[in-house]
């Protein structure tokens, strides 16, 4: 897994995040460029979240699931852009998604970090998938993207119907720094 020391600086589509600290490096995935809204300050929660039946497990096959996960939430769940800030692969890389500063379309205030699977894993979310997310709390909070008191949380946090994520992935999540099964008023 490559990572880059301290400092590092990411280049992306829609803003130029410095970091200071151990920081996952963002692959692309010639994404289709599309407007999202921006969020205006740091975002006080973030969602992490699977996208069930989108899988990838290699620099090979990611960018072409992500760009498949972009048809989808533009063409059939008609919102402007991928739904998610970030992505995780199951090759453990991060790529873009709309980007730190563009609301989502389901979680508006919220960074939304989306982790596919590696079809097939014995473990879900992996080792390497693991460490880029938590890189990617600690890099966006270093940053000023998150409110000093973020919370972690999930869909299933803010819905008691849904069934996302699956529950290894659930289960690994309450186990962060930050999370929080209920929402502040």
């Amino acid at each position: 897994m490559n990572r880059l020391a301290v400092p590092c600086v990411f280049l992306l589509t829609f803003f130029v995040l410095s970091c200071y600290g151990e920081c996952p490096q963002i692959r692309e995935w010639s994404r289709r460029d599309l407007t999202s809204p921006s969020r205006t300050g740091p975002a006080p929660r973030v969602i992490i979240r699977d996208r069930p039946g989108s899988y990838c497990s290699s620099i090979s096959n990611c960018p072409t699931a992500i760009l498949n996960l972009q048809s989808t939430d533009v063409k059939i769940n008609n919102y402007p852009d991928i739904d998610c800030s970030v992505v995780v692969g199951g090759d453990g890389y991060v790529y873009e998604g709309r980007g730190w500063d563009a609301a989502t379309s389901s979680y508006a205030d919220s960074i939304v970090i989306c982790v596919l699977e590696k079809k097939n894993a014995l473990e879900f979310p992996g080792k390497y998938q693991k460490e880029s997310i938590v890189d990617l709390l600690k890099c966006a909070a270093d940053n000023g993207k998150l409110t000093s008191s973020y919370i972690v949380q999930t869909p299933r946090d803010l819905d008691s119907s849904s069934v996302e994520p699956v529950q290894s992935l659930y289960d690994w999540v309450k186990q962060l720094k930050n999370y929080s099964a209920v929402s502040p008023v």
